[in-house]
């Protein structure tokens, strides 16, 4: 029942933004992206990967360094929260952080959408740097 409901939440964000971008670029239609994402859930990570890389070269963030740091920090796993603190998502933002993005970013994220993740995580990067991520260092060096 639970795997369900991960695989149906997951199917949600698949055809969601990334299904929105690449349907106006003629790549994917909606229910192309539904029918993969129910197919193989795995594809949904590879689609945020895909999503993380692109968004890396436009925010001019290094794409390695960015799949790197999701990867120690949360394993691609949107959903990954910290048994003690506050640290939640792909890149493991503490609340206090995420409201720093929002606000310096003047728009309102929705901390459980992935995409908003990986822009937060962009422009953190892009702005202050690494060193929100040095615990997880020896893994992402």
């Amino acid at each position: 029942m639970i795997v369900v409901i991960i695989t149906m939440v997951m199917i949600e964000f698949a055809t969601r933004s990334y299904a929105e971008d690449n349907t106006k670029k003629g790549m994917y239609s909606q229910s192309q992206l539904y029918l993969e994402a129910v197919k193989n859930p795995l594809s949904f990570k590879l689609s945020l990967r895909e999503y993380l890389e692109r968004e890396s070269e436009i925010w001019g963030v290094d794409p390695n360094l960015a799949v790197r740091i999701v990867q120690c920090e949360s394993g691609f796993k949107p959903y990954a929260q910290n048994s003690i603190s506050s640290a939640y998502g792909l890149f493991q933002f503490l609340d206090s952080s995420w409201d720093r993005v929002q606000t310096q970013l003047n728009k309102q994220l929705d901390r459980k959408d992935p995409y908003d993740q990986i822009e937060a995580g962009l422009f953190w990067l892009k702005k202050y740097g690494t060193s929100p991520w040095n615990a997880s260092k020896s893994c992402w060096l």
